[in-house]
Formats: C-alpha cells, sequence, structure tokens
C-alpha cells in the first residue's frame, strides 16, 4: 500500500507528511468518522521483515500506551492494515523546539519554561520506568499555546529491560 496524499486507510483520509526518519513516516490524518485530526506512524515496509525493527515498533506502542502526561504526545490506537503496524496518536500543532530554535535565541524566562516542562514529562516516564533515550530538540513540540509535548519514544525502553542496550552496541 503507497500512502498517498488523499488515500483512505481504513477511517482515516491521509492529508500529509509529517516527517519521515530511518524506521518509518509520520503522516497528518483525519479520522473520516469522529473527523479528528490525528497523527499516523507507519513502519517502512521494507523494515517490516526484519523481526528487530518490528518489535522495537511494537514495543514503543506499548510503551507509549502507558503513558498519559500533558507533555506527552498521547497514543490513540494501533491498528493493523495489509500486514503493515499503524500506530495513530495525538497530532501535535505547532513547531518542533529544534525549529524554534533555529529562528533565534530563546529569552531565559522562555527556555526554562519549555525545560520544565520537558523535565516534568521526563519525571513522569522515569516514574513508570520507561526511559527516553532519543531527546532532542526535533522530538519536542511547541504546541500554539506554549505547551511542550514529548514525541517519539521510538527507542524508548524499560528501565529494567536490559535487551535493548548492550555491550558493543549502539
Amino acid at each position: 500500500m503507497s500512502y498517498e496524499i488523499g488515500a483512505r486507510v481504513l477511517d482515516y483520509e491521509i492529508l500529509a507528511v509529517l516527517g519521515a526518519g530511518g524506521m518509518g513516516k509520520v503522516y497528518k490524518v483525519r479520522n473520516v468518522i469522529s473527523n479528528r485530526i490525528e497523527a499516523m506512524k507507519v513502519l517502512l515496509a521494507n523494515l517490516q521483515e526484519h523481526p528487530e525493527l518490528a518489535d522495537r515498533f511494537v514495543r514503543e506502542i506499548q510503551l507509549q500506551a502507558t503513558l498519559s502526561h500533558p507533555n506527552i504526545a498521547s497514543l490513540h490506537t494501533a491498528l493493523y492494515f495489509e500486514n503493515q503496524l499503524l500506530m495513530l496518536m495525538e497530532f501535535v500543532d505547532g513547531m518542533t523546539l529544534d525549529s524554534l530554535i533555529k529562528s533565534g535565541p530563546l529569552h531565559l524566562d522562555e527556555a526554562s519554561d519549555y525545560m520544565a516542562q520537558v523535565l516534568d514529562a521526563l519525571a513522569y516516564a522515569h516514574d513508570k520506568g520507561i526511559i527516553h533515550r532519543d531527546l532532542k530538540p526535533a522530538n519536542m513540540m511547541l504546541t500554539h499555546e506554549g505547551r511542550i509535548k514529548l514525541l517519539d519514544f521510538g527507542i524508548a525502553k524499560l528501565a529494567a529491560d536490559r535487551s535493548l542496550t548492550r555491550t558493543g552496541f549502539l
């Protein structure tokens, strides 16, 4: 299945490509029943045949499902479509902190507020035993209301889980 703008995937219409990385693509979609705008993350088709990468995607979904915090983008659901696992989550309308920083320096009070929100989200995740492991400005969205939302728990892990990081591996 090609995920073209305007195409329909189950009850979701693809509106735009939000981003792409080494493991997948994220699309802006609209649920045609509820009319809610969401983000849909899709594991790249060529990675579906790599069990360890597919397992990481499932792990991301399972970890994200345990998190409910105002500064963490929430998981709505996960489902299979044509043997491809899809993750549907909160669409965060705004800009990444990475983009904001590139547009010029932040005021100290502004930066402090954003970091306090990030730390609050991280403390919550850590209390649940979850380590993000990919914390960077590109994974922090700033909403139009000034709220930070942490994104991309793709390489997150449970603190007690040693299977994702082993000596000699990155």
